[in-house]
């Protein structure tokens, strides 16, 4: 009887078959095996947790860290509260809260970055009490975005985070914005000030990736090509933040978090001991709220290897020259590729994960073609 039009819709030549099971197997192993979803909750989450308690422990009875800095205990005051819940609440930062007040009222903040991060802590912090708030409002207003910020941009961004925070006038938030964008466009900075004036026009200044290419591709360029180090640590972290705040980029993301755990991170919960590096990193944290990256370890890899050389002695049963041929270029080109992938793992330096999917994605479909190999001439 002859074939049915869906019948034949449905015929598959063996061999377009075949193939199309490799490319299925490729595919499903690389996925369930080395692409995953970093989350907060599933791997960040009990390092940030020990991250504020650590902070916690080295705050002072009176409620600052550091040597009495304003600025940086409002930082990391900051840190903490922009994670509430996950350890502590308002109440555990009641006595920092009484120390920032007591050096705002002073006038003890030095320069607009401290007062800008200060007072986003205070309007935070106080539950938004109508007096609070007018006076912090009062003391940011005091900075003119016309003014000559071309040294310290990274303050004005600061003073833009915190009228945004409190709902300020928009035409006067947008005022800072146009200002910080101007200046990015004619003057160079270095990434760490590029990564703290990036995030705040994207976050708060209502800019779009799209207008700050040349400073976004500046911070890509710079987390590609610069290690991190104790030096280019509190760098890495901002360029971080602002990339993360674009929702482009993951794969850049995804290194250099990998980075941020592996080489500056500590056993006791903090970055290098170090209370205000640990707050820039879990305000980095929190904007980089889940990157979709691919994971390549050593032992994953290992044992792609060993199925390989299973496959291979799998094939040595056939005793046809035809068959043998087959093993010999298959062995060949598995180990070949095996030992290259070795090299490229421990010399990639930081293109290690696109070395790693390389590798993976070539193993992988070795691996399918030996078994392809021997199915098809069993």
């Amino acid at each position: 009887m002859p074939e049915t039009v869906s019948q034949q819709s449905d015929h598959t030549p063996p061999l377009i078959g075949s193939f199309k099971k490799v490319l299925t197997h490729f595919r499903e192993d690389l996925a369930d095996r080395y692409a995953t979803t970093m989350t907060l909750s599933e791997e960040v989450e009990p390092r940030v947790t020990l991250a504020l308690q650590w902070l916690m422990t080295v705050r002072t009875e009176e409620g600052f860290w550091g040597y009495q800095s304003p600025g940086g205990t409002a930082l990391c005051a900051l840190a903490i509260e922009s994670w509430l819940g996950i350890v502590y609440t308002r109440e555990n930062l009641e006595s920092t809260a009484s120390w920032l007040s007591s050096r705002w009222e002073d006038g003890l903040l030095e320069t607009a970055w401290d007062t800008g991060v200060a007072g986003r802590v205070l309007y935070l912090l106080s539950a938004r009490q109508h007096k609070t708030t007018r006076e912090i409002q009062e003391r940011l207003l005091a900075y003119d975005p016309e003014g000559d910020w071309s040294n310290n941009p990274h303050h004005g961004a600061e003073v833009l985070n915190a009228l945004a925070i409190m709902e300020a006038d928009l035409e006067l938030r947008d005022a800072w914005a146009s200002k910080l964008t101007t200046l990015l466009q004619t003057e160079k900075y270095a990434p760490s000030v590029l990564g703290q004036v990036v995030y705040a026009l994207l976050v708060n200044g209502d800019r779009s990736p799209s207008t700050l290419e040349g400073p976004i591709s500046t911070i890509v360029q710079y987390l590609e090509n610069t290690r991190m180090s104790n030096a280019e640590f509190l760098t890495h972290v901002h360029s971080l933040r602002a990339l993360a705040a674009t929702t482009q980029y993951r794969d850049v993301v995804g290194i250099t978090l990998d980075k941020m755990f592996s080489d500056a991170y500590r056993q006791d919960g903090s970055w290098y001991h170090e209370p205000f590096m640990t707050a820039w990193a879990l305000l980095a944290l929190r904007e980089a709220k889940a990157v979709r990256r691919v994971v390549i370890e050593l032992p994953t890899f290992n044992l792609l290897v060993e199925r390989c050389f299973y496959e291979v002695e799998a094939l040595q049963i056939p005793e046809r020259t035809e068959r043998r041929l087959t093993i010999g270029v298959g062995f060949a080109l598995g180990l070949s590729v095996a030992t290259l992938g070795g090299f490229g793992i421990f010399y990639a330096g930081d293109s290690l994960l696109v070395s790693g999917i390389l590798v993976t994605a070539l193993t992988a479909v070795i691996i399918s073609s030996f078994k392809f190999v021997r199915d098809r001439i069993r």
